[in-house]
């Protein structure tokens, strides 16, 4: 296999990350599908992406050993965002079978020839009932790579996994693009071998000005960056000579952002990161400042919006169930330090939330931007219409006589 240069699909800072990586000396590869070669011609209904949904109007479902590329697999990949295959995720299956359960981790690598520019597809990968974590893929060169291969931009993801998610005998690993537009196949490969544990490619830190408050102690934050090359495991953070500075932390796979929060600095200079990993110690230095922390005053709103997000009912209900929880907390005096919990949404709009104070702010307010949200508390929660005309005339809720607000510039 020649060697293949691996994004990682996270960007940082502006730079995108790439791993230049080749199998391993004890890797084994245990099936392919296509050839890695920039090109999909080797794939059923190559550069007709249009036939995509009379083809395959089951998706995928690939048997090694009896399905064939050209014929069973296609090189286009459609997701929700594309009318064209119906609008909706379309999952491709892989059915193999294996004679050992691998002792290492393994991998998986797509080798993408191109992606929608504009909505890049999120790679999902299920491997006999186990998720990998969903990879966001980044934007490709555009339209022309669905007939021509060479219009394409290339690159290649990797999809760690621990080998005992595999069994003796039959296997079913699925691919599904679950948000987003199509992705274009250059092949596929998994391979044993990998390492068994997190691999801690690169640690950097830098001290910030924030605080955050547990119990009674006042934290100071330090923003660690993580890439994690090998599989998903655990770790412990820590600033080295500083006590009580240890976190445990769940390393994912790609490059992550932990914060790490500490005893408040005391004075400025060069301080260094740990990242203990079984026996492993890697580690960065970072500038630690003295900060001096403040006190944020939120002032709660919301701008009404009846169809420019979604459809106009679920944007009343959400404005309804906003209006809801304001009131529950004016109603309580409460606004920071609370915790939500669950209750029965209204209408069809998503799981609203209550407030269960936990601490006391009696100065909370909140304003009902425009009347038409009183109109739609009257309709969807009529109960509830005593005590927010209670809360308006404690100052507690505040009512515009503005009906809605007109955008005349649109007209």
């Amino acid at each position: 296999m020649r060697m293949a240069t691996i994004s990682i699909g996270l960007v940082c800072l502006g730079v995108t990350l790439l791993w230049a990586g080749t199998s391993g000396a004890d890797s084994s590869l245990l099936w392919s599908i296509g050839r890695n070669d920039d090109s999909y011609g080797e794939f059923a209904i190559s550069g007709k992406h249009e036939d995509f949904s009379m083809t395959f109007p089951q998706d995928v479902d690939f048997k090694m050993g009896s399905s064939r590329a050209g014929k069973d697999w296609p090189f286009v990949h459609p997701g929700p965002a594309d009318e064209w295959a119906g609008s909706m995720p379309h999952t491709f299956v892989v059915e193999f079978k294996v004679e050992k359960v691998p002792r290492s981790a393994c991998r998986l690598v797509v080798y993408v020839n191109d992606t929608n520019a504009g909505s890049p597809p999120v790679l999902s990968v299920n491997v006999n009932g186990h998720e990998c974590p969903a990879s966001q893929l980044p934007g490709g060169a555009g339209d022309a790579s669905l007939t021509s291969p060479k219009a394409g931009r290339p690159f290649a993801q990797p999809v760690l996994f621990a080998g005992h998610w595999l069994r003796q005998g039959a296997n079913r690993l699925s691919l599904t693009v679950s948000s987003g537009s199509w992705l274009l196949y250059d092949a596929l490969t998994l391979e044993s071998g990998l390492p068994d544990a997190p691999h801690i490619e690169r640690i950097a830190a830098m001290g910030t000005p924030m605080f955050k408050k547990i119990g009674e102690s006042l934290r100071q934050a330090v923003r660690v960056e993580v890439q994690n090359t090998g599989i998903e495991g655990r770790g412990v953070l820590r600033v080295a000579g500083l006590p009580g500075s240890d976190r445990d932390v769940d390393l994912r796979q790609g490059l992550q952002t932990h914060f790490l929060l500490t005893p408040p600095f005391t004075e400025a200079g060069k301080r260094s990161i740990e990242l203990v990993v079984g026996e492993k110690t890697v580690s960065a230095e970072f500038d630690a400042r003295v900060e001096k922390p403040y006190k944020l005053f939120v002032a709660a709103s919301a701008h009404t919006d009846i169809g420019y997000t979604d459809l106009q009912e679920k944007c009343m209900a959400l404005h309804v169930n906003n209006a809801m929880l304001s009131l529950d907390a004016a109603k309580a005096n409460v606004a920071v330090g609370s915790e939500a919990v669950g209750s029965e949404a209204v209408g069809s709009a998503p799981t609203a939330y209550s407030l269960q104070p936990k601490a006391s702010l009696p100065n909370f307010n909140y304003n009902l931007e425009v009347f038409a949200q009183a109109d739609w508390i009257k309709e969807l929660k009529p109960d509830s219409v005593p005590a927010l005309e209670q809360a308006i005339r404690e100052h507690k809720m505040g009512l515009t006589a503005l009906y809605l607000n007109m955008l005349t510039g649109l007209c």
